[in-house]
């Protein structure tokens, strides 16, 4: 949803009546042109895509030829413009649509939600210094790094923050944790706010932090890098480091009664939503404790139990009343809790196991997974025998088959499918191998062989792949005649469970594979005081995605008592994004940490934990490998410190339509996408000019010091090469891009102050320079005895160990040239910016085949174009350096001022007109 607004001129303008100009762009053509219509007294709509004015000039370290510092020249100009009365400047904003009419235009202007509001916010930068999350800098290109709400630069203006949030981390947590936000808090030790953001979605960390399945790990951006970012066990540090258990408070009561039947994962994660919404929430469940499967089938040496306790337990401390040893349908009845409540949940998981279904699957020696480790972990009842066999995958036949093995029996796992397709966690069958539990993959058990109820062995068939089936996995296909036997006294088995209803359910409310029938988004059932979620509704499901059901219905079970919708829902999924090739190249590999397991050769010898987790210190550099991806992480810090106010994270987009007199397009450049440039390798320390220029500033990421992006040492030799991409009608741009001859010649030049015994390799086509002062300034570079100018372009570029090695042909010399470099800058062609060709067609300019205004000018006047009205100033033309820019943008401006005066003109003629009928 955007706000929506349509303005006339005096409203944006109240003090004049006169047509208004439309600067697009803010680099320092477009405020040049601002100023000068301004000076003339006509209102000025600036409108620039970035959060600040000031382009791609502010950038440089200095400008040539007369080496000025850029803030000097235009900061004065950047200020004298926030104080013209007649003018507006609309930063972070774009012009969608601008509409030709008689000798007027209706443009439509977004400005994208900052996620700060401007009025407000003074600046003060306590914001900034509080957020955790650091990604790369815009501004510095990549070369420095930024806050997620930041200014640009110091000087900017407006003098005001924004939040950068370009998409959503790749975090598939079907629960909606905001993983990126308490792993960004994590890695700046900040527990305890990591804790209250975890809290704010998941009553038991402690616990997913050692059994997820780690669904949000499958979408991390970081595996383009390397490996995922461990998050499920920075999770885990964060809830043993952190000394805040506080469970967020309970908002106002409402009166109403919730009763909840179950107390599984989905269960207890709704009875935490109910309760904090004001419900009153009584927990019905059959075993004495809660916790479900939590407790019955997850083993010990996974899942501590004073763990499981304190989470529960600090869960219950909620006001939730729960009554143990109460079975639905024998202790407890349906009719009973509609009486005693406003709305039933039921959560009752999958307790039902699927048969074997094969010969002998009925002897008594034959159990089921599941019925093994409740015995086990809620009694400490073992099974007989020496020997067992488990048949299954999933976590619950690895768990099975460790747990035998805890209580000294040899355990085979006997799988239909191979290893790497076991549904099971690839960690824990790593786990369960190292401690020697033998997996037989690809075979298919046929039939159990026994002497009385005894088990004596298993006969299975070997299998090969087959299609995929419909979980994508290939079908096993037994092959005939590969019949073998293993010996073993006990059959596990672990063919998954399948939900139950309760006797007496009314037919029409259970599902063909008996399940109970209810909206997997709401829970909804037939009958409206009553809502599912969880396994009984999904089927067999994992904690987390139980969880997750527990809390789409409790926000239904909400709107259903209150009509009000529940803040704690799923978080929306964010528009589709992943970071660009180019930033993830950027990205130094970085091995994730493991924490070291306890000793296989013993540790099956008892229930102690075998993974011990990270500690905080590996938790730490764990959760530094996040590449915050997307931006903001709505930890919600910069809200709480912000005396101001200022922090709205609901903001939305504002559009508004606006007739103007006048356009002035001051889009200005960019560079050729090195990524374009296939002759060059993709490597760190490979650069274009403006990532250069940003090393070399006082005010830039390194202080002025010239280092390497790939190991922050200072390169001792630096090759430069021109025409990167430009004069290369072949592959890349057909013109001279103008300004880099000179723009290498000043960067030598600066690097040679900045490194007085680094030398300086120029690799050129040949030398142009067009403009005053500029012939001298490049002799001045020739002569330099540490830079080197070599006549001829490179024909690659290669990577050698820690070094690059630039081949090329000096056509002077008639010598093969190999040179051997710290680093290489790259001259890259200038291009119109992204989006202009948009702006042109728009306002019914025609352009050439690389996006600039074609052919257009009329003899006498260079900047206006083939649609009156309309004009163009700086690089938005075409390639060309600072001077040349304000000196066009003057033009411009000086055009355009004419035009809104011829306008001004026929509007009093008009008005006399009508007057003078009036008075007739």
């Amino acid at each position: 949803m955007i706000v929506e607004q349509q303005f006339n001129y005096s409203q944006l303008f109240p003090e004049t009546g006169d047509p208004v100009a439309l600067v697009i762009g803010g680099g320092i053509a477009g405020i040049q042109a601002a100023l000068d219509i301004s000076g003339a007294s006509f209102p000025v709509m600036l409108v620039e895509r970035s959060p600040s004015i000031g382009g791609h000039a502010l950038q440089l370290s200095e400008t040539f030829p007369t080496l000025d510092c850029p803030q000097c020249i235009i900061t004065p100009k950047m200020v004298e413009l926030t104080r013209r009365h007649n003018v507006r400047i609309w930063s972070c904003a774009e012009v969608e649509s601008v509409q030709h009419i008689d000798d007027r235009f209706i443009a439509r202007i977004r400005r994208r939600a900052s996620g700060v509001i401007w009025d407000k916010c003074n600046g003060c930068g306590e914001c900034e210094a509080v957020c955790p999350v650091v990604i790369p800098s815009q501004w510095d290109r990549g070369m420095g790094i930024q806050k997620a709400i930041h200014k640009p630069f110091p000087q900017a203006v407006p003098n005001v923050f924004t939040i950068a949030e370009d998409g959503e981390c790749g975090s598939t947590c079907p629960l909606g944790v905001n993983v990126k936000g308490y792993v960004q808090l994590v890695a700046r030790e900040r527990w305890d706010e990591a804790m209250d953001l975890i809290l704010e979605d998941l009553p038991l960390p402690g616990v997913l932090g050692r059994i997820c399945t780690r669904p949000c790990e499958e979408g991390c951006f970081r595996v383009r890098v390397d490996e995922p970012v461990a998050v499920c066990r920075i999770k885990r540090a964060a809830a043993e480091k952190s000394n805040n258990r506080r469970i967020p408070d309970a908002k106002a009561p409402t009166g109403m009664r919730v009763a909840v039947v179950g107390a599984g994962p989905s269960g207890l994660q709704a009875a935490f939503d109910l309760v904090r919404l004001g419900h009153r929430v009584s927990m019905w469940d059959a075993l004495s404790r809660p916790g479900g499967m939590l407790w019955a089938a997850i083993p010990r040496y996974r899942l501590p139990r004073e763990v499981l306790n304190r989470e529960v337990k600090a869960l219950l401390s909620l006001g939730i009343e729960f009554h143990g040893g109460c079975r639905l349908g024998d202790d407890l009845h349906l009719e009973t809790l509609r009486e005693r409540s406003d709305a039933v949940l039921l959560a009752m998981g999958t307790w039902v196991p699927v048969e074997l279904g094969i010969p002998g699957s009925q002897a008594e020696s034959v159990i089921q997974a599941l019925d093994l480790l409740r015995m086990w972990n809620l009694k400490e009842i073992s099974p007989p025998g020496s020997r067992a066999v488990v048949v299954g995958g999933g976590n619950s036949a690895i768990d099975a088959a460790r747990v035998l093995l805890r209580l000294g029996m040899r355990s085979t796992i006997v799988y239909r499918r191979g290893i790497d397709h076991m549904p099971a966690i690839g960690e824990e069958v790593a786990q369960a191998r190292a401690e020697g539990v033998e997996i037989v993959p690809w075979a298919v058990p046929v039939e159990i062989f026994t002497q009385g109820e005894r088990v004596t062995g298993m006969r299975c068939l070997s299998a090969r792949p087959g299609e995929p089936d419909g979980s994508g996995r290939p079908r096993p296909v037994p092959i005939p005649g590969s019949d073998f036997v293993i010996g073993c006294d006990l059959v596990i088995a672990a063919a998954g469970l399948t939900p139950t209803c309760l006797p007496g359910t009314p037919s029409e409310m259970v599902g063909g594979a008996g399940q109970m029938l209810a909206s997997p988004d709401t829970g909804k059932t037939a009958l409206p005081w009553l809502f599912a979620c969880g396994d009984m509704v999904s089927g067999p499901s994992t904690v987390i995605q139980a969880m997750a059901s527990g809390r789409r219905t409790a926000a239904s079970v909400h709107a259903h008592l209150t009509g009000m919708t529940s803040p704690f829902v799923l978080h929306p999924p964010g528009r589709p994004w992943s970071p660009r090739d180019e930033d993830l190249r950027r990205v130094p590999h970085r091995a994730r940490i493991r924490p070291s397991l306890a000793d296989p050769a013993s540790r099956w010898r008892d229930f102690g934990e075998v993974d011990p987790g990270l500690t905080p210190e590996e938790a730490v550099q764990e959760a530094g490998r996040c590449m915050a991806c997307g931006g903001c992480a709505r930890c919600g810090l910069c809200e709480a410190v912000c005396d101001q106010g200022a922090i709205d994270r609901a903001m939305e987009d504002r559009v508004i339509t606006l007739e103007v007199g006048a356009v002035v397009a001051a889009t200005g450049y960019d560079l050729l996408p090195m990524e374009k440039l296939h002759e060059y390798p993709e490597h760190p320390d490979v650069i274009d000019t403006l990532q250069f220029e940003r090393l070399l500033c006082p005010s830039g990421p390194t202080g002025g010091e010239v280092l390497r992006p790939s190991d922050g040492r200072v390169p001792r030799r630096v090759a430069f090469i021109s025409c990167a991409g430009s004069r290369d009608p072949e592959r890349h741009l057909g013109y001279c891009s103008q300004v880099c001859c000179l723009a290498l010649a000043k960067a030598a030049l600066l690097y040679r102050d900045a490194v007085p015994d680094g030398i300086a390799l120029i690799f050129y086509m040949d030398r142009r320079a067009m403009g005053k002062g500029h012939e001298v300034f490049l002799q001045r570079a020739a002569e330099e005895a540490r830079i080197r100018y070599i006549r001829g372009r490179p024909t690659c570029v290669e990577s050698l160990g820690k070094s690059l090695l630039v081949r090329a042909y000096d056509t002077q010399e008639n010598v093969g040239v190999d040179a051997e470099a710290d680093m290489v800058v790259l001259a890259c062609g200038m291009t119109p910016s992204a989006g202009t060709d948009a702006i042109w067609k728009m306002v019914g300019v025609r352009t050439d085949s690389f996006g600039y205004p074609a052919g257009v000018f009329r003899k006498g006047h260079p900047v206006a174009t083939g649609t009156p009205g309309v004009f163009v100033a700086g690089t938005a033309e075409g390639p060309k350096d600072i001077p040349d820019s304000v000196l066009q943008a003057s033009a411009a401006a000086a055009s355009a001022v004419t035009w809104l005066h011829g306008m001004r003109e026929r509007a009093k003629k008009k008005i006399n007109a009508e007057t003078a009928e009036i008075i007739t």
